[in-house]
């Protein structure tokens, strides 16, 4: 006779391995849950019939502590940090999950790495806040720039700088340089009021667009007008000399304040198909005040080497002489007196 393992009746075998008394007791059966003793803490516990052979331990808590056993902490910051292995790779060694490894990391107060980090090669050293604000800032380096200097992929650039909190440039900043330098109110009103440059001439000298020049020029309160004057396309001067640009306005006004005699679009005497912008006395001057325009700057560099070549005495002005143009004139002054 025989034990039901269900009901705990008496029955008679009707085979060698029959532990039930009926199929109602089988049926039941599958779902009782057999005791267990776990390795770890030795507590008793019950698992389903089907999960017996398979599950070891009580709890979750009780498994990652008995495989934290077997790897030391000394062995995870070798694998982890020294040859920055994932968690999943060194579960693999041990045949265990990439949550136990982490586990164990947590218990062990191993710090995991960001995503960032986990970008990085072996070896690689994450720079400071400071030092990562110094290539960014003061030394105006580009993504690219600083990822080759780091030997990182720049890419992760980006995420250092949201990382740390410190501001990424504009698209208007980065095009502008670093050595741009903001036009101050009195500054616009000399150039743009008093001298009656236009947005784009003055946009030449500061090396920025017109469109720039003339944010800055609302911002500041200053009334914008229209860069055509009067539909022409020549600029009458106050002693009603007509000139191409306002940059040659503003140099005759400076002239004639002076007394300075010149005559304008001369011929030049080596090639009379070229001209120059003024003659004052044995000088010839040059408003170059194009700027970024390849045709134009290969005429300058031709005209220029011309000038060198028949031995005729050249005066330059640039955009950025316009900033201080009384002192620009007063050296030409210099020059024939």
């Amino acid at each position: 006779m025989s034990k039901c393992k269900v009901c705990e009746v008496h029955f008679k075998k009707r085979a060698g391995n029959q532990i039930y008394c009926s199929k109602e007791c089988s049926g039941k059966g599958l779902f009782m849950k057999r005791e267990k003793v776990c390795p770890e803490c030795k507590e008793t516990f019950l698992t389903a019939k089907n999960k017996v052979d398979g599950r070891k331990f009580c709890s979750r808590d009780c498994m990652s502590k008995s495989y934290s056993a077997k790897i030391s902490k000394q062995e995870l910051e070798r694998m982890y940090i020294d040859e920055r292995m994932t968690a999943r790779e060194i579960g693999n060694i041990y045949s265990v999950s990439k949550t136990t490894i982490l586990r164990a990391m947590k218990r062990h107060g191993i710090t995991r790495r960001t995503n960032v980090e986990s970008m990085m090669p072996i070896g690689y050293k994450k720079p400071t806040k400071e030092e990562l604000k110094c290539l960014y800032w003061d030394k105006w380096m580009s993504y690219e720039e600083i990822g080759n200097l780091l030997g990182v992929d720049f890419s992760n650039v980006p995420l250092w700088l949201n990382e740390y909190g410190i501001r990424t440039r504009t698209n208007a900043e980065t095009r502008l340089g670093k050595n741009f330098k903001e036009p101050s109110k009195s500054f616009l009103e000399e150039l743009y009021v008093k001298q009656k440059l236009t947005t784009s001439d003055i946009g030449s000298i500061l090396g920025c667009s017109s469109n720039l020049v003339s944010r800055r020029l609302h911002e500041h309160g200053i009334e914008v007008r229209s860069n055509i004057f009067n539909g022409a396309d020549f600029i009458t001067c106050s002693n009603g000399l007509k000139v191409r640009s306002n940059y040659e306005k503003v140099f005759v006004e400076q002239m004639i304040k002076r007394n300075i005699k010149f005559e304008y679009e001369p011929r030049l005497p080596f090639d009379k198909r070229y001209s120059a912008d003024f003659l004052v006395k044995d000088i010839y001057v040059e408003v170059w005040g194009v700027q970024n325009n390849k045709r134009y700057s290969e005429r300058k560099v031709k005209k220029k080497k011309l000038y060198k070549k028949n031995k005729l005495k050249l005066f330059s002005v640039y955009p950025h002489d316009f900033t201080n143009i009384e002192n620009k004139v007063d050296e030409l002054k210099h020059l024939i007196s």
